[in-house]
């Protein structure tokens, strides 16, 4: 990896540190994960997904949008899926969905202890 790279990887991974530092601040979930490309590895600092694990979530829509806000200026684009613990459960046993691909390949980036 080049000095550059390593620089961008460095920057990157503060980016996303201080994403899930805000992403537990002002919504307390119960799991934060890195998913996608950067989760495994592979791919570019421009982009990331997270997916948020969060109880009191009676609508995810909402709550993607409230937590998107959150993390709006901070310099990376960024997706974010948002599921109730019971709803992770049942969404791991079928291949293809995010949360499936999460548990499968997905890191943790805080969990609630």
């Amino acid at each position: 990896m080049t000095t550059q790279a390593q620089q961008a990887a460095t920057h990157g991974e503060a980016i996303v540190g201080a994403m899930v530092d805000r992403l537990v601040e002002e919504f307390a979930p119960e799991r934060v994960m890195l998913v996608g490309y950067r989760a495994t590895g592979n791919g570019d600092w421009y982009h990331v997904d997270l997916l948020v694990v969060k109880s009191d979530v009676t609508d995810a829509r909402e709550a993607k949008r409230e937590m998107r806000e959150a993390l709006g200026g901070m310099g990376l684009a960024k997706d974010i899926y948002v599921n109730t613990p019971e709803g992770f459960t049942r969404a791991c046993k079928s291949p293809g969905q995010i949360e499936s691909i999460a548990a499968r390949d997905g890191r943790v980036l805080y969990e609630r202890g």
